[in-house]
């Protein structure tokens, strides 16, 4: 790939996940959305730049603009893979030659752009982000510096960062309050807040166990952001809070366990799951069962005999 291309892509990677910046959030001075969305624009130009691509700047503004207002959209989220792969493998500058082609590609590359920034939360000007990339691909010059995008970057994440921080803490903080005070819900020394829904007879895990769970995780709000079933792992695995309850809980318990953010993901989050900082997390919890080493039930899995992916020995329950 080429070196210039790689750094953008990387850049925009950086600048629309959760969890790049490890540290605790400090103030900082808010972004100039006119700044970062023109900085973007020509972030987009530096990285098609070199692929000989002809891009219409305004179709790609308003393909962002439709996105992130929540506009209807000239295509499918599931059209865009399809045009660009079609694109890449015909040749991005023979595809993108025609009006037609061009079109098609600047509104899914567009529209692939704003949906990034959607899920990074990102207030972008889409005008803003069109003169930037307008005047980048035009060789004329540009309002921001290239040594200048990487900063803006950085500056504009950190705070949404830290924004996102407050908001969940505060949610997290609200949330926990009125959950202590529910029948049945009980709360441990670290703030760890958990109700039985159905007790079991059978052993009890200790450190390092192999224990098969099943599990949903939602954020307070409801959505479900994880879900297992029979999950082979290990007593001492997963966040504190979670290990925490599972070396509590009896083979056949049913527990629903309310997370604070310093027993789950802390400030970090789990861009993966799409987590962000300072979150709580609710797990639906069951300890099925405590396989010796040996048994059938574990499996044998390339990737750790089945303790890093789902179980998938028979179970009628799948």
């Amino acid at each position: 790939m080429n070196l210039k291309l790689e750094k953008t892509l990387i850049l925009i990677t950086a600048f629309t996940a959760f969890s790049i910046i490890a540290q605790e959030f400090a103030p900082i001075i808010p972004p100039d959305k006119e700044k970062v969305s023109y900085a973007l624009g020509m972030q987009m130009a530096l990285e098609f730049k070199p692929t000989g691509v002809h891009l219409d700047p305004d179709v790609v503004a308003q393909s962002v603009k439709d996105v992130l207002e929540g506009k209807p959209t000239v295509m499918k989220e599931s059209d865009i893979a399809e045009i660009l792969n079609k694109a890449r493998q015909d040749g991005l500058s023979t595809y993108t030659m025609t009006v037609k082609g061009r079109d098609k590609f600047s509104y899914a590359a567009g529209m692939r752009r704003g949906l990034q920034l959607q899920l990074a939360g990102a207030e972008i000007d889409s005008s803003a982000l069109g003169l930037g990339l307008k005047e980048m691909l035009e060789g004329k010059p540009t309002k921001v510096k290239e040594s200048e995008i990487e900063p803006l970057f950085k500056q504009a994440q950190a705070y949404a960062l830290g924004q996102q921080s407050k908001k969940n803490k505060a949610a997290s903080e609200d949330f926990l309050a009125k959950n202590a005070k529910e029948k049945g819900v009980k709360v441990m020394p670290d703030g760890l807040q958990y109700k039985v829904l159905e007790a079991g007879n059978g052993e009890k895990p200790t450190t390092n166990d192999l224990i098969i769970v099943k599990y949903r995780g939602t954020y307070v709000n409801g959505t479900v952001f994880d879900y297992k079933e029979h999950f082979l792992t290990r007593s001492d695995a997963g966040t504190m809070g979670m290990q925490e309850a599972l070396q509590q809980m009896r083979v056949g318990s049913k527990w629903q366990i309310f997370v604070p953010s310093d027993l789950a993901f802390g400030h970090k989050g789990e861009q993966a799951l799409k987590i962000g900082p300072d979150s709580t997390l609710i797990y639906d919890l069951e300890l099925v069962s405590m396989p010796k080493p040996g048994d059938p039930l574990i499996g044998t899995g390339t990737v750790g005999h089945g303790l890093d992916g789902e179980y998938t020995a028979s179970n009628p329950a799948k």
